[in-house]
């Protein structure tokens, strides 16, 4: 209990320093300062540039305001907009780094300094700034755009308008490529994060003081994404990329930067359904392939995110005439996956020999040659060569166990086989990667668990939002047959002293939910059927319905965890 009141004690003190610092950054310096920011100013005509004074554009402002006016008078021009539609004066913000631009950001929006500094604009020193600059153009002139796709789509597209934007997804495998309807559909879910622009400097943000909760939202848009594949965003550039040739230019996709919708503004502006134009982008796409430069590399690393390793190599031993370099190198990386260690050195020669670091796969190589490879029926298992590891055969048991019990039998993986590293130094080699049929595995204990995670996510698909279906569901499946869940559920209810409609992984020890949800999916699996924990599972996933756990079991089983403690007992 000390040690708890212990614990107690130390997020207290936490929590005041954290309190006392946001007052002190953001009342009582601007207060102080007088809610002018410690920066050097440079007005230009139209723009006036607000930098530290140890920037590197402090030496050359006044012709760097001139180049940033030209090139939002650029913009203009191949939007349709005009200046007379942005604010008179514009307030450029120039900064060095990310972790500047936040603390900057921060400190502008509380309500003494915000007044000050009105329509600004973020830009890093040396990157390019019409990503920023497209966004004010399209809110001022436009209108509010709350479709992340649309937003996103035309920022790129405004950074590259040269490329061929098409090419990456014509090369993705067919399992990867979404419809229009399902991108629109994530766009709405979340799957697009907000840009610095549209959170701080729109015209239409929230006016409200920024907070220390602000500022790690302006961190946390610099972070690694979470939910937000680079699939996503090609597919969006691809889209609107297809939007500015069928519609006649940029300055007609701009039209669509409006508030409602993108499929409503579709039709109320150009009179184009949401099926009619993802028929055209995708029959655009299907005329794209191996004779288009570039194809080859890109669909081969398509081909190994999924698994297919053969289609995969005889693909990149076509790209290879053209870029031999990146080609090797994907090469090599097959040969790491189905543990053909000579072979990989070769291909990484030959990659090194035409300017490509090869490193990181060097350093894997020392580890893993000389390792043992197992392969029998779809496994293959790599080990150290003194490790006692379990066999294909055992593994392919345990797989074909998993997929009776889920009632999908006849249903194929998408992946060529199953490899796993066993024993694998921490942190380095392939990672667990489900999609692609690779499992790190560390301890024969975690085998079955490991195994069921890559089953049910290569059966069911789509991965379901719900942590406790998911990981239930793992656990439920890698227990052994005998495992009394009825005794495992009622003693860890017991020992939590928690109803089970208020149990989860983020409120309890691990150790103590997984038996408490593997009873649970136990009895809907055993009891309701393999057909309804599919529907289950995909009503909660992102592409489904999205539901709550207990409202989507609500919906298929007619009661929630509320309810199931009745029916559990008469289990």
């Amino acid at each position: 209990m000390r040690k708890l009141y212990t614990v107690i004690g130390a997020i207290l003190l936490f929590a005041a320093g954290i309190g006392a610092m946001h007052l002190f950054l953001y009342r009582v310096v601007p207060a102080v300062e007088g809610g002018e920011l410690p920066l050097e100013a440079t007005a230009g005509e139209w723009f006036t540039l607000r930098y530290p004074s140890d920037s590197p554009v402090a030496a050359r402002a006044r012709a760097h305001v001139e180049y940033l006016e030209g090139v939002m008078k650029e913009l203009l021009v191949s939007t349709g907009a005009v200046q007379a539609d942005l604010p008179e004066r514009i307030n450029v913000f120039v900064h060095t780094d990310h972790r500047a631009q936040a603390r900057i950001i921060a400190r502008r929006r509380s309500p003494r300094t915000a007044p000050i500094y009105r329509n600004p604009v973020d830009i890093i020193y040396g990157e390019d700034p019409r990503g920023e600059f497209i966004q004010m153009i399209g809110d001022f002139t436009f209108g509010q755009n709350r479709c992340r796709l649309l937003r996103h789509g035309i920022i790129q597209y405004i950074l590259d308008p040269q490329r061929d934007h098409h090419l990456a997804v014509a090369a993705l495998p067919e399992i990867l490529r979404l419809s229009l309807e399902d991108l629109l559909l994530l766009a709405g879910r979340g799957h697009f994060r907000p840009t610095v622009y549209e959170l701080f400097s729109s015209p239409f943000s929230a006016a409200a003081d920024v907070g220390l909760e602000g500022a790690g939202r302006i961190f946390a848009l610099f972070a690694p994404p979470v939910g937000v594949t680079h699939d996503l965003e090609v597919m969006a550039m691809s889209f609107i990329s297809f939007l500015v040739d069928y519609l006649g230019g940029l300055d007609q996709v701009m039209r669509l930067w409006r508030p409602g919708s993108l499929e409503r503004n579709l039709q109320l502006v150009f009179g184009y359904e949401l099926d009619r134009l993802n028929e055209r982008w995708q029959e655009q796409l299907v005329g794209i392939g191996p004779q288009d430069e570039g194809w080859s590399l890109l669909a081969g690393r398509g081909l190994i995110r999924v698994g297919r390793l053969k289609e995969a190599m005889a693909l990149l031993a076509l790209a290879a005439r053209e870029e031999a370099a990146e080609a090797s190198l994907e090469m090599a990386r097959i040969h790491l996956l189905l543990g053909n260690w000579d072979e990989m050195e070769k291909k990484l020669e030959q990659a090194v020999a035409r300017g490509v670091d090869g490193r990181y796969y060097r350093d894997l190589l020392r580890i893993y040659q000389d390792w043992s490879t197992n392969y029998v029926a779809g496994v293959r298992i790599h080990s150290p060569s003194q490790v006692t590891a379990f066999t294909p055969s055992e593994v392919e048991s345990i797989v074909a166990d998993f997929k009776e019990r889920l009632g999908l039998c006849d249903t194929p993986f998408s992946a060529d086989q199953l490899i796993i590293f066993y024993n694998a130094p921490p942190g380095l080699g392939p990672r667990t990667d489900h999609r692609m049929g690779v499992l790190q595995i560390c301890s024969r204990a975690k085998l079955r668990y490991r195994v069921a995670e890559y089953v049910i996510a290569h059966l069911y698909r789509d991965q379901t939002r719900s942590s406790l279906l998911r990981r239930g569901l793992a656990y439920y499946l890698s227990s052994l047959p005998e495992a009394d869940y009825v005794q495992q559920l009622v003693s860890n209810l017991i020992l939590i002293g928690r109803p089970i409609h208020l149990i989860d992984f983020d409120s309890f020890p691990d150790e103590m939910v997984y038996p408490i949800a593997a009873g649970l999916i136990g009895y809907l699996l055993e009891e309701y059927g393999p057909e309804k924990m599919q529907q289950l599972w995909a009503v909660t996933s992102s592409l489904g319905g999205r539901l709550s756990f207990d409202t989507a079991m609500s919906s298929i089983y007619g009661f929630t965890r509320r309810g199931f403690g009745k029916r559990f007992t008469e289990w």
